[in-house]
C-alpha cells in the first residue's frame, strides 16, 4: 500500500488565480488495495502569486482505518525491546512469529497499539540483525524496500539513510561502563591501615616523657631516657605499670596519662569489635577519569569496542583485555574484577542474577558514555506513514513508550537489582545485637603472641651462645 503525493493546480475561469487540488483515496476493505476511484479536493489557493493557507501546498495524504488488513511488521531480537522464548529454533529472515513465541518486548507492546488504533491485523516476522554492531547486518531493509514488511522494530536506529522513512524516537538509552566489586576481605593488614587516630596517642606519649624528664631535673632526681620510654610505652600498651610517682606533680602527670592509656584500650577495643562485625562498603566510581585512574581492566570485544570517537574512552579502551560476545564480557569482569560496557537496560537484571548474599556484583558510572535513540524503521510512501508518526509521538509525550519499556525490563526485575545496589552501599553487619567475637576473628593476637614467644626463645639462645663465647675467651 504505497501512495504519492500528487498536486494539481486549476485556473479559475475568472482571474489568474489558481486553485490546489489533491486526490482523496481509501482503502478497499475486501482487497486491501488503495481504491482506483479518484475524488479531488481542494488544498489552497492561489492569489495574485501567493498562498491563502501559509505555504500549505500539499494534503496530508494518510490513511487512518486500515480496516483490518494485514500490517507486516518485522521484529529483531533485542533486550528487552523483543525477546523469544524458543532458543532451539534458528530463525531467518521473514520466518512468521506467534504471540506465544515472544516471552516479553516493550516494541511488541507499541506495535500492537499502533495496529488497534489504525484499526489493522498485524502479523510479526522476524528480521535478523546483530545485536551488539547494527552496522554489519542490514539485509532485512530489502523486505521493506519489497514491501514483504511495513515496518521495523525491535531497538532499531536512525542508520539506514533515505532509504526508508522512519517512525522518531519513542526511547532512548545510555550506554555505560559497568565494573566489578566487592566487599574488602578481612584481614589483620587491613585493620591497621584502618585504625586511624594512633598519631594523636603517640603524640602524647613523647609528650609523657618529656614531661617526665622536666619534673625530674626540677626535682634533683635521676632521670633514665631508657626506663622512662619503657614504663610509658607499657603503660600505654597495658603491658606494664607506670613509673612510681615521688612527688605529686609526678602523680598528676601519671594520673592523667593513665586516662590517656585507658582511652587508647578503649578506642582499640571499639575498632577491633567494629572491624570484625561490621564490613564497609568497596570504593564506588562515579566518573570515567576515576575508573581509570582505579587500576581497574576493561574487558571488550575487539570487533566493536571503537564504538564511538572520543579520545577519553579511545585510551581506556587501549589497554582494554578481549572478550567475545557481549554475555562473555559480563562474565568475565565478575572473573578477573574488571569493567566492560553495558546499555543501562541491561544492569538491573545483571545486578539481580550476579548479587551475592543480596549484594551486587557490579556498578555502574553515573557518568554516561553515550546515549543511544531507538525509531522504529517505516517503508517510505506507505499510505499510514504520517497517522503513524502522529500516534507514535504521542505516546512518546505521555510516557507510555516509557512504561512499556519499564514493564518489559521488569519492575519487579529493576528493584530487585536496586536493592542489591543498595545492600552493597551500606554497611554490612555480621550481627544486628550481642556480637560475640570467636577465637578465628581473634586469632592475630594468637599469632603476634606466637611471635613474641619465638623471638624471646631466639633472644635466650642467643645471649646463651653469647655467654659461652665470653666464656671460652
Amino acid at each position: 500500500m504505497i501512495s504519492y503525493n500528487v498536486v494539481i493546480a486549476m485556473k479559475s475561469n475568472s482571474s489568474d488565480d489558481f486553485t490546489l487540488n489533491s486526490a482523496k483515496f481509501d482503502i478497499d476493505e475486501s482487497t486491501c488495495d488503495i481504491i482506483d476511484k479518484v475524488r479531488l479536493a481542494e488544498v489552497n489557493v492561489c492569489i495574485n502569486g501567493s498562498l491563502s493557507r501559509r505555504n500549505k501546498v500539499f494534503a496530508e495524504r494518510s490513511v487512518m482505518n486500515l480496516k483490518k488488513c494485514s500490517l507486516n511488521a518485522g521484529i529483531g531480537e533485542l533486550y528487552p525491546y523483543m525477546l523469544l522464548s524458543n532458543n532451539t529454533r534458528k530463525y531467518e529472515n521473514l520466518n512468521s512469529i506467534s504471540e506465544a513465541e515472544i516471552v516479553l518486548g516493550s516494541d511488541v507492546v507499541i506495535l500492537k497499539i499502533l495496529s488497534d488504533y489504525l484499526n489493522s491485523t498485524i502479523n510479526f516476522f522476524f528480521i535478523h540483525r546483530d545485536q551488539e554492531n547494527p552496522y554489519v547486518d542490514q539485509t532485512f531493509l530489502s523486505l521493506l524496500l519489497n514491501g514483504s514488511l511495513d515496518i521495523c522494530a525491535g531497538g532499531l536506529y536512525r542508520i539506514y539513510g533515505d532509504i526508508v522513512d522512519y517512525s522518531g524516537i519513542y526511547t532512548r538509552q545510555s550506554v555505560v561502563w559497568a565494573y566489578s566489586v566487592e566487599r574488602e576481605i578481612r584481614s589483620w593488614q587491613s585493620f591497621v591501615t584502618k585504625v586511624n587516630g594512633l598519631y594523636f596517642f603517640l603524640l602524647f606519649y613523647v609528650i609523657h616523657v618529656f614531661m617526665w624528664k622536666m619534673i625530674c631535673r626540677i626535682d634533683s632526681e635521676t632521670f633514665s631516657l631508657k626506663q622512662t620510654l619503657l614504663f610509658s610505652w607499657g603503660a600505654l600498651v597495658g603491658a606494664s605499670s607506670l613509673h612510681d610517682a615521688r612527688t605529686i606533680k609526678q602523680k598528676i602527670v601519671n594520673c592523667m596519662y593513665l586516662i590517656l592509656c585507658l582511652h587508647l584500650s578503649a578506642y582499640i577495643s571499639v575498632q577491633l569489635y567494629s572491624y570484625l562485625t561490621i564490613q564497609s562498603p568497596p570504593r564506588l566510581y562515579k566518573t570515567i577519569d576515576e575508573l581509570m585512574d582505579s587500576g581497574i581492566k576493561p574487558y571488550l570485544k575487539l570487533t566493536s569496542k571503537y564504538f564511538i570517537k572520543d579520545q577519553k574512552y579511545e585510551r581506556f579502551a587501549n589497554t582494554s583485555g578481549d572478550c567475545n560476545s557481549f554475555i562473555h564480557c559480563q562474565q568475565v569482569i565478575i572473573e578477573k574484577k574488571g569493567a566492560t560496557v553495558l546499555i543501562e537496560g541491561h544492569m538491573p537484571g545483571y545486578q539481580f542474577k550476579t548479587a551475592v548474599n543480596d549484594e551486587a556484583r557490579v556498578f555502574q558510572l553515573k557518568e554516561d558514555i553515550i546515549f543511544v535513540y531507538h525509531e522504529m524503521i517505516i517503508r517510505k510512501n506507505i499510505v499510514f506513514g504520517r497517522a503513524l508518526k502522529k500516534v507514535m509521538l504521542h505516546l512518546f509525550e505521555a510516557g507510555i513508550c516509557q512504561k512499556s519499556y519499564e514493564e518489559a525490563v521488569g519492575i519487579l526485575l529493576t528493584a530487585k537489582g536496586k536493592s542489591a545496589a543498595k545492600n552493597l552501599m551500606s554497611n554490612s553487619y555480621s550481627c544486628q545485637s550481642g556480637c560475640k567475637i570467636t577465637l578465628t576473628q581473634s586469632a592475630g593476637a594468637f599469632y603476634i603472641w606466637l611471635f613474641g614467644c619465638v623471638l624471646s626463645c631466639v633472644a635466650f639462645i642467643v645471649e646463651i651462645v653469647v655467654d659461652k663465647y665470653k666464656t671460652d675467651k
